[in-house]
């Protein structure tokens, strides 16, 4: 139901049932394919030639290939190598967008037009950094980061050790971390 006006409770339409469901292989794939603004056949692949989700990784991703692999029904829920396949497609997927950001001429990244890519991550309170972590909530999540949620993917500028980091590692990092939250890969 949705909360009377005036109470003090948020005014959009809250769930009244548990019902939350993986993104399987066709989902997954358009969705990041979408919000990186990549081809969906080169989002990630084996050896070069095979794709992951659509060949190497699909029973994992919640798909079946009765002819190739003998899988009649796709599984009811996610495997244990899946957040393991997840992960790998993540990270291709975000260091591809990320290094076709950096080889774009200045001014036409797609993503990660905040960054200087090329140079040291800026410090974390800094303009670029709240611009790229909301392009990436924007496009994977379609929706605004919170400043609690800017400050904590801001913390990935820095290593343990207190270094700061590459700003296209930082780029990468961060595109995954939003990327594998279960708000991204959950509907």
């Amino acid at each position: 139901g949705t909360a009377a006006p005036g109470e003090g409770a948020p005014e959009y339409r809250v769930s009244t049932k548990n019902d939350v469901q993986w993104k399987r292989y066709s989902a997954f794939e358009q969705d990041l394919a979408t919000a990186l603004e990549l081809d969906p056949a080169n989002l990630c692949s084996e050896l070069g030639q095979a794709s992951c989700i659509r060949q190497v990784h699909l029973v994992p991703l919640g798909g079946n290939d009765p002819f190739d692999t003998g899988i009649l029904q796709p599984t009811a829920e996610p495997l244990a190598t899946t957040p393991a396949v997840v992960d790998r497609v993540l990270l291709s997927a975000c260091a591809q967008r990320v290094a076709l950001d950096r080889a774009a001429p200045a001014g036409q990244a797609v993503v990660f037009k905040a960054l200087d890519l090329n140079g040291a991550a800026p410090a974390p309170g800094e303009a670029p950094i709240a611009a790229t972590i909301t392009e990436l909530y924007r496009r994977l999540l379609a929706r605004i980061p919170t400043s609690e949620e800017i400050a904590l993917v801001a913390e990935l500028t820095t290593q343990a050790s207190g270094e700061r980091l590459g700003a296209a590692d930082f780029a990468t990092l961060s595109c995954f971390a939003i990327g594998g939250s279960t708000e991204f890969l959950f509907y």
